[in-house]
């Protein structure tokens, strides 16, 4: 008896092959795309979402094996987190596009201590 015989092969198969390679290669290659189709300087990379990749990959695998061992409860709970990671990864490089938008406007915001006038009786050549 082979896997091939398992009630959930066919979806195995294809949700390990689309979301763990396909969905996750794309995404990957997201901080060259992204600025290239919206015109824009920034990246959207940043370590962050190295976080929600992994998350989607442990997901991915809980899945897999909770459908192997026909658990399906839990099959449904990774399934979910799967979609729900996939979100939370887009609206990251949103925000990270947005937070280094932002960073280049006002530089200012970044360094307080830039703004801030010397003190007059600190100073020795006074």
């Amino acid at each position: 008896m082979g896997l091939e015989s398992h009630s959930l092969f066919y979806d195995l198969l294809l949700h390990t092959f689309f979301s763990g390679l396909h969905l996750f290669h794309d995404m990957a290659h997201a901080p060259i795309i992204f600025p290239i189709i919206f015109g824009i300087r920034e990246t959207p990379y940043h370590p962050i979402l190295w976080m929600t990749w992994t998350l989607f990959q442990v997901s991915l695998l809980g899945r897999i094996i909770f459908s192997l061992l026909e658990m399906h409860e839990l099959r449904k709970i990774f399934g979910v987190a799967n979609g729900y990671l996939i979100l939370i990864q887009f609206g990251l490089m949103a925000g990270v596009i947005l937070w280094k938008i932002r960073q280049r406007e006002c530089p200012s915001n970044l360094n307080h201590n830039e703004t801030e006038k010397p003190n007059p009786t600190l100073d020795s050549r006074a």
